[in-house]
């Protein structure tokens, strides 16, 4: 990280503060949890600087009044994240964060409730804030966007910030809510005029105003999403650090049980999300901006981006179930899955030689080359896997092992691989679809059998080839 970071985005909170009629003096002392949540360990893709690159990291050192809104909201939009903060902190909130947002939230049952005793203290904003985060017909769900917005407009409130200036800077916040339908924004327009009739007449918005704030947040919305639009490269290492986020790191995808559900809840969060869901966009605009083409260039990228990931994905989920299934299976007395380390079972270097003979599509021609820069522990045996079966296959087996489960898991029809006998019946499953797909089974079990057991041999001299009808071999670098 840049070491000059702080003082530059902090400099720049106190600009926006000030251009929109704060008090400066106090916008550092108001800055620090905003920087010490996004500073936090636990915190790898949703950190400062997502914050930094949402706020619109280009601004001018003089910014307008709206680029001001857009500069704030992008520092808050995530500031609260209780799933990946409850790692280091309990109750899901940084201890600066729960003491601004305590008023409005009690502790019921081990979790965080909106309390129904409100209090008075800015009580036309909270209103403000509820009408703008609850569609029509809907309850509010007490998301992290909306919390976000909340300790955002608490904040703000206290730099003596205008009332009009905090309600459009939760418009924005509302906006980076993701994969919303394609009239997100109409909706969210009319949520914004009703909230803005409650504020004093002399504190509301004017119609100019509503309109640059819709284009804004529009604006801030798809730089929250920008990686799903740019190369697949890029887009993948921003999924990376999702994934280490969402895992507790990456040292923790050595566990194949975590490698499963990392990889397969990754592909099936998104595959649900957006391509399997015709009303789900990842890019919006507001008043024609951007323009209709740019808008679905974007649409196209990101819904490319993602089928490759789920090639991806599922190879290294295939990759993490059959090694682990092999190794149990070898076993009178399983292993405990916590004490069985990927990085061991494929510790050596091998190069596998592939014989294609499943077809890849498109998606998994560019996942191969990804998998071939060996950024996860799986990642070159998956690979050899995606190569050797083909797209279609490997889709099968992906859907096989997340339906099988590594960890057993019976309230969701889990049987798992935990146990000699469970593995065995995973991997006569394995070798079934291969037969119905005409793939060779030996692809699976005897080459990464034998990679497997490399360490019973000094590596410089292990050298193994496949079954001669397979026209293949797997040598050591």
């Amino acid at each position: 990280m840049d070491p000059n970071l702080q003082n530059l985005v902090q400099q720049r909170f106190r600009q926006c503060v000030e251009k929109l009629g704060g008090d400066g003096a106090k916008s550092d002392n108001a800055f620090a949890p905003v920087w010490n949540a996004g500073r936090q360990a636990c915190r790898k893709f949703h950190d400062i600087n997502h914050f930094y690159e949402v706020a619109g990291k280009n601004k001018p050192a003089h910014p307008s009044a709206m680029q001001a809104i857009r500069y704030m909201a992008g520092m808050y939009h995530d500031v609260v994240y209780r799933q990946v903060d409850s790692r280091t902190h309990a109750s899901g909130f940084t201890p600066e964060i729960l003491a601004t947002l305590d008023k409005y939230l009690v502790q019921q049952n081990g979790t965080y409730v909106l309390r129904e005793d409100l209090p008075e203290q800015n009580r036309l904003l909270y209103q403000a804030a509820v009408e703008i985060f609850t569609p029509p017909g809907q309850p509010l769900k007490v998301t992290n966007e909306f919390l976000s917005a909340l300790y955002g407009m608490e904040n703000a409130k206290s730099l003596g910030i205008a009332d009009k200036h905090i309600l459009a800077m939760m418009a924005h916040i509302e906006a980076t809510l993701p994969f919303g339908p394609p009239d997100h924004f109409d909706k969210l327009e009319v949520r914004l005029r009703k909230a803005n009739e409650l504020l004093p007449s002399s504190q509301q918005l004017s119609e100019r105003e509503i309109e640059s704030t819709m284009k804004s947040a529009a604006h801030t919305a798809n730089v929250d999403v920008i990686g799903f639009r740019q190369k697949f490269s890029v887009f993948m290492n921003k999924t990376y650090d999702l994934t280490y986020e969402m895992c507790g790191g990456k040292e923790a995808l050595d566990n194949p049980d975590t490698m499963l559900r990392a990889c397969m809840g990754q592909t099936g969060f998104l595959e649900d999300c957006v391509l399997k869901n015709p009303q789900a966009r990842v890019y919006h605009s507001a008043y024609s901006e951007p323009a209709d083409f740019k808008l679905q260039t974007h649409e196209r990228r990101a819904e490319q981006n993602i089928r490759v990931m789920g090639e991806y994905m599922r190879a290294n989920a295939v990759t993490a179930s059959l090694v682990t299934a092999l190794h149990i299976s070898q076993h009178q007395s399983a292993p405990e899955i916590q004490d069985i380390s990927l990085n061991s079972l494929l510790r050596r270097n091998f190069r596998l030689y592939p014989e294609p003979e499943g077809l890849l599509n498109e998606a998994g021609e560019i996942a191969l080359t990804q998998m071939k820069k060996q950024t996860l522990v799986t990642d070159e045996v998956a690979a050899y896997l995606m190569e050797s079966m083909g797209s279609d296959v490997i889709h099968k087996l992906g859907n096989l092992a997340n339906e099988t489960g590594i960890c057993p898991d019976p309230a969701k029809g889990k049987p798992g691989i935990a146990t000699p006998e469970t593995a065995k019946a995973f991997l006569n499953k394995v070798k079934a679809l291969c037969k119905e797909e005409n793939i060779d089974y030996s692809i699976i079990s005897e080459t990464l059998s034998t990679v497997m057991q490399a360490d019973i041999m000094p590596v410089h001299a292990v050298k193994f080839r496949r079954p001669a009808a397979m026209h293949s071999q797997a040598a050591c670098r």
